[in-house]
């Protein structure tokens, strides 16, 4: 393990050849495919590198459809975007940003409304909470008036539970989310609040969440200044100095906020399959990067001394082989795990630790657009975890990116009377508010939920919640399975110990010549798995150099 000591990233790196002729990608999401850009941006045409995919189409979680209007619409539209996966993206992600821009979709960058980013709700208690904005918010919200601002005010008082420097003491440094929430701002806070925002993010259990890798800002908070408010406060007040880098970091967002997406958060004119297709566009025109759809990974398996790596799939029905001096997996780190167990029990038993969640996205079109949403503009809201509830959460796509409601050749002021709206399901089992979306185990298993059963689940809610009775136009459903890692307490650990035994002792022929990348290791969103690709490139492309300097 290697770590980014500005950023404080986690590098997966294995253990690297002499020389790298052939590299194997495993996963054609934005992880596989982004550390497959890197790999060709960084090496150039020197090494082959081969990228394998389960299905037929690349971008993984990443799905968007162009959806193109009945014609018996009355009115003169051409298409709209459904959203089956991540909807949008922030500026905090440079990486992302840099990219974009290398691959020429500046033009393409479509702003949130900044109004509907601002009106954010949260589902408790058979009412919508709107959240507050600004401190008069703060102080006209019933809710915050009377949960959040006396235990914000008090939290400053509250003993500190983690100190710097005792991480050598060799003790687990973590707790949950929620438990660290419930002790420093109270029970409300942690339950409503952060759990729903857990269950947002990371379709989970706030009570089962690191908080150091899932909010490091938080326990850093607490670590460094022995209170999450009055660090913040030190921070208002300017106390803190910047680095060069933050101030160069800081001063990147200013610019991009006064510019091209002063929301702070952005998607692109067709939908976030923008970025896929630019990505496996660039690698196309390369004669040394190849793509293997439909061609699902069976087995990965280090076969020599030299540490050629041997993966095993299906392709054109066919069991096949091929070998490479490196791999990368982007795959979830359990079915990793599982690959690994016939020869690295030890690293394949951490790997099969880290468990995932199982999630559905409903998509909904509505006709009448100003009847639905005109009391609700917002991004959506999330539930508190409930077992009256059955859901996650509502996105409303129509509010957040109004213009991908009528896909026109040329802008026009004409608005679509439509609302898409997207209702995520699913989680993890120990939600309140959990719906089972496992696959049949065997063929005497229960089947999972069927389309009609999660349609009719989500337009029930939708009835309760926004008393929404409309029948939609159409609709999608979308189930993905093994979908988010769960960053479990103490998940620094279990990804410190997978690196040590990635890397090894060379010296002693060990460590596995396999690097990691993906949601699993810093970060669950887009742009966390575009830094992961690229600062795990560096780092291989740095140490290969290293070693063809040694041996010239």
């Amino acid at each position: 393990e290697r770590r980014d000591t500005m950023n404080n990233l986690t590098t997966l790196l294995g253990r690297t050849p002499q020389k790298v002729r052939e590299i194997g990608v495993l996963g054609g999401g934005i992880s596989g495919l982004t550390t497959a850009y890197f790999l060709r941006k960084m090496l150039g045409e020197s090494a082959k590198i081969t990228l394998f995919e389960a299905s037929d189409r690349l971008g993984g979680w990443i799905d968007t459809e162009i959806v193109p209007f009945p014609s018996s619409f009355s009115t003169p539209c051409h298409s709209f975007v459904l959203e089956k996966g991540p909807r949008s993206l922030r500026i905090q992600g440079k990486d992302m940003m840099e990219l974009v821009d290398e691959l020429n979709l500046g033009e393409e960058i479509l702003p949130a409304d900044k109004e509907a980013l601002e009106n954010r709700l949260i589902y408790h208690n058979n009412e919508l909470i709107a959240l507050p904005v600004g401190l008069g918010g703060l102080l006209t919200n019933k809710f915050f008036r009377k949960n959040v601002i006396p235990n914000a005010l008090f939290e400053v008082f509250r003993p500190q539970k983690f100190r710097e420097g005792e991480d050598k003491t060799g003790k687990v440094q973590d707790e949950s989310v929620g438990d660290f929430v419930e002790r420093r701002f109270g029970k409300t806070v942690a339950d409503v609040l952060i759990g729903a925002l857990c269950t947002g993010i990371y379709s989970s259990n706030a009570r089962l969440l690191s908080v150091r890798s899932c909010f490091p800002s938080l326990f850093n908070l607490e670590k460094q200044s022995g209170s999450v408010v009055g660090g913040l406060v030190s921070g208002l007040l300017g106390r803190k100095k910047l680095t060069k880098e933050e101030e160069e970091e800081r001063a990147r967002m200013k610019k991009e906020k006064e510019g091209r997406v002063k929301s702070g958060v952005y998607s692109f004119n067709r939908g976030m399959n923008s970025i896929v297709f630019a990505v496996a566009a660039s690698l196309s025109r390369s004669p040394t990067v190849t793509f293997l759809k439909e061609s699902p990974v069976k087995g990965v398996e280090v076969v020599d001394k030299e540490g050629r790596v041997k993966v095993v799939f299906d392709n054109e029905d066919k069991e096949k082989t091929m070998e490479f001096d490196h791999v990368f997996s982007a795959l979830p780190l359990n079915v990793l795990g599982k690959f690994l167990a016939p020869s690295h029990e030890e690293l394949a038993n951490e790997l099969k630790s880290v468990k995932y969640t199982n999630t559905a996205v409903i998509n909904m079109v509505f006709e009448d657009k100003e009847k639905i949403l005109q009391k609700y503009k917002g991004f959506g809201y999330l539930c508190a975890p409930s077992s009256s509830e059955k859901i996650m959460g509502v996105a409303f796509d129509s509010c957040t990116f109004p213009a991908q409601d009528n896909l026109q050749q040329e802008p026009t002021p004409f608005n679509a009377p439509l609302s898409r709206v997207t209702v995520m399901m699913g989680g993890d089992p120990s939600l309140p508010n959990y719906y089972n979306l496992q696959p049949p185990s065997s063929p005497s298993a229960p089947s999972p939920a069927s389309y009609n059963q999660l349609l009719a689940i989500a337009r029930s809610h939708l009835c309760k919640h926004l008393s929404l009775e409309e029948e939609s136009l159409l609709s999608r459903v979308k189930t993905c399975y093994n979908s988010i890692p769960i960053y479990h307490v103490g998940y620094y650990q279990t990804l410190e110990r997978i690196g040590a035994l990635l890397r090894g002792k060379k010296e002693e022929g060990k460590g596995v010549p396999i690097s990691i990348v993906g949601m699993g290791v810093n970060g669950v969103g887009v742009n966390d798995c575009v830094t992961t690709a690229k600062k795990t490139v560096e780092a291989f492309v740095e140490e290969v150099n290293g070693e063809r300097e040694k041996h010239s």
